[in-house]
């Protein structure tokens, strides 16, 4: 019986003289040599921008019978009128806490403050230390209720995701939602 790495083995193999197999170590070495020198593939894909990879966890997707949270807090958002008095006022306090505390360590690619509920997007950057920025996101999540405009603004629940995003350019996700007293 041929196993499926035997097949591929085989296939791999046909047509290949006897000769090439047993190429002198010398040779086999040099030719590992040059495939590790070769440039990266060309059909590899760039990596995706802040704003793409929250996509998944924000668009309704007509095949799950239930949708995710984040799903339906983004709709929530999303369906609110915009307070004027309100809305920009608490994006910018959301805003101006990542970037006072972090300067441009994170990319925040959306932030949405309407009514009476706010979306907030924050993405760590490509190579960064994973491990430092989702615990340095989940400290400044918690620090974050100890402001002062946390109160003026009264801001009461939040609740969101701390992620990361796929390989090869994996990078921290951080999707929250809030609501006002």
């Amino acid at each position: 019986m041929r196993t499926a790495a035997t097949l591929h083995n085989a296939s791999s193999n046909a047509g290949v003289a006897p000769a090439a197999r047993s190429a002198p170590p010398a040779q086999t070495a040099v030719a590992a040599q040059a495939q590790v020198a070769q440039p990266p593939a060309q059909d590899e894909a760039p990596p995706k921008s802040a704003g793409e990879l929250f996509v998944p966890f924000i668009a309704d997707d007509p095949s799950q019978v239930f949708a995710s949270p984040t799903v339906t807090y983004h709709a929530a958002v999303q369906s609110e009128a915009v307070d004027p008095d309100w809305g920009p006022a608490a994006a910018a306090a959301l805003r101006d806490f990542f970037i006072a505390r972090f300067g441009d360590r994170f990319e925040i690619p959306y932030v949405d403050c309407r009514q009476d509920l706010c979306e907030l997007q924050v993405a760590g950057r490509p190579g960064a230390d994973v491990q430092a920025d989702m615990r340095d996101a989940q400290a400044a999540m918690h620090d974050m209720k100890q402001q002062s405009w946390w109160i003026e603004l009264q801001f009461d629940q939040e609740s969101g995701i701390l992620a990361t995003s796929p390989s090869p350019y994996e990078r921290v996700l951080l999707l929250w939602f809030f609501s006002r007293k």
